[in-house]
């Protein structure tokens, strides 16, 4: 209800029809009820992975709006504990986007550069994220890299062609950068 009250308000301020990003904030923390720690497959307890939980939580939190508004949009994220694609529950097929958390990646060397430990890591993880046929958004992590005057606009735009030629799903990006010649704010 809080959610469809949100979208509400905002249409009524003559904004678009909002997307809901479904996700955590910066913790890891979950529910430890018998209920919510039946819902993980053993091989993601083993691992300290949440993503079954997570998918079947933000599928069920679809559905309950749709039966109210059957256009509503959603997005959904892989992040922290729960990046793995979910075991035995695939994100919901009329799902806008999934923000693919791209983040300590390197960006010294190419996406699929396989001498790059840290780049073999995430290749691996789009790849398998491209194959759930959900259309994808990375999320690059391009603070460090500002902070300490990377430079990273070529690879950024390899980034970019890569994902357009090898990783189809890929239909978006998204970062944040901090200025090479300080931080802003207070």
């Amino acid at each position: 209800a809080h959610i469809l009250r949100w979208q509400e308000r905002a249409l009524q301020r003559g904004h678009n029809k909002p997307t809901l990003d479904f996700g955590s904030n910066d913790s890891t923390k979950w529910c430890e009820c018998d209920n919510c720690r039946a819902i993980d497959p053993p091989g993601e307890k083993s691992r300290g992975n949440f993503s079954t939980r997570y998918w079947t939580f933000a599928n069920a939190v679809f559905e309950e709006i749709r039966k109210t508004d059957p256009d509503f949009k959603f997005g959904g994220w892989t992040y922290a504990n729960y990046a793995d694609v979910p075991e035995g529950v695939k994100p919901d097929a009329k799902i806008d986007k999934i923000m693919i958390s791209n983040h300590y990646r390197c960006w010294k060397h190419e996406l699929n550069d396989p001498d790059c430990v840290s780049n073999r890591r995430f290749f691996t993880y789009n790849s398998v994220w491209n194959e759930t046929g959900c259309p994808l958004f990375t999320y690059e992590e391009l603070i460090s890299a500002g902070r300490l005057f990377l430079p990273t606009e070529k690879e950024w735009a390899r980034s970019l062609k890569f994902y357009n030629q090898n990783l189809k799903n890929v239909v978006g990006m998204v970062t944040e950068v901090v200025c090479p010649d300080g931080e802003l704010g207070g």
